[in-house]
């Protein structure tokens, strides 16, 4: 094993792509399209959509460039997620923000934007990669949009065969959000195999990122596993490095300590398991890593500012008041 004083070894670019920018979260959401444009704000995270019906056009307007059309079964991958906008209909249209940054469910959250007919359905995601140095070449180097099509395009560029009808299905009920996120992580990992064809033709290319790797290594250990006693000399321990070197290089690239990255997974985790409302709050704290009920609640108190049980009561009270704004069937 290098020391903290060696360079370590470089890795090749396609690891790299296919290996560290690895998709540790995606929150799915479907949206309906009628008369309406959809535009999706900057996210600062890659978005993926993936059209289950009819067809749609992307409008990269960053890119100046005409709209990109998309068939069922057709993705779109905004790497940078910079501002776009999608519609079932071509030309200009009324437009509606959309925000699809939500907090995974047990189902996708279902986002209707204009009136009936529907024109178009697509799986949009936010995703969150376990690759996290911006100035690394594996995502310098990626294109703004990446497309993948069903015909026309050589087989490295043509997106997944598959039923988007199935897949639509699959959307729905138990363990959807879990499929959708599966199948985002697939399209990812599709679209940057596309990439790395045509920008070097699978060729090898060398790239060094010593304290991203293990860094990388790091967060996917915290988010697996937030139930663990993690400490800074475990996950030091855990990626080969020693505990100075870890402290120092994580906070330099996440912009936090490991700690306080630990304490946002567990409190974003522990507010997920809360919002499932049949899961007891000690059994919630013995999943993020709280052994003790009390400790559990003073850090969901420190960090989302009400304890767990007034976070409920919030969460029920807007339940309550969307299904009393319903209208009668």
């Amino acid at each position: 094993m290098p020391t903290d004083r060696q360079a370590r070894p470089p890795g090749q670019l396609s690891e790299v792509l296919l290996r560290d920018l690895r998709v540790i979260e995606a929150r799915v959401s479907v949206v309906e399209l009628g008369g309406v444009a959809a535009v999706f704000p900057e996210a600062g995270r890659p978005v993926l959509h993936v059209v289950l019906e009819g067809c749609v056009w992307l409008d990269a307007s960053s890119q100046q460039a005409p709209a990109i059309r998309l068939e069922s079964g057709e993705t779109a991958l905004m790497f940078y997620g910079d501002q776009h906008r999608l519609s079932g209909v071509s030309g200009p249209v009324l437009e509606e923000e959309v925000i699809i940054d939500t907090p995974p469910l047990e189902e996708p959250c279902h986002i209707a934007v204009g009136n009936l007919p529907v024109l178009a359905v697509v799986m949009s995601c936010v995703l969150e990669l376990a690759y996290l140095s911006p100035a690394a070449r594996a995502v310098r180097a990626a294109p703004a949009v990446l497309v993948m099509s069903k015909t026309g395009a050589a087989p490295h560029g043509r997106a997944l065969a598959g039923d988007p009808k199935q897949w639509h299905e699959a959307l729905r009920g138990p363990g959807a959000s879990a499929f959708g996120s599966m199948l985002a992580s697939l399209c990812f990992v599709h679209s940057m195999r596309g990439m790395y064809h045509d920008s070097w033709q699978d060729q090898p290319m060398e790239v060094r990122a010593p304290s991203t790797r293990w860094v990388n290594a790091a967060v996917i250990l915290l988010h697996s596993r937030p139930d663990r006693s993690w400490t800074v000399v475990s996950l030091a321990h855990a990626v080969g490095v020693s505990r100075s070197r870890f402290a120092a290089g994580f906070a330099a690239i996440m912009g936090m300590p490991p700690m306080a990255y630990l304490t946002r997974i567990r409190m974003m985790r522990a507010a997920q398991l809360i919002e499932a409302e049949d899961i007891p709050f000690s059994e919630i704290a013995r999943r993020t890593g709280y052994p003790v009920h009390t400790s559990f609640t003073r850090a969901f108190a420190a960090f989302h500012g009400v304890s767990p049980t007034a976070f409920l009561a919030r969460l029920r009270q807007a339940k309550s008041g969307k299904d009393h704004a319903a209208p009668l069937p």
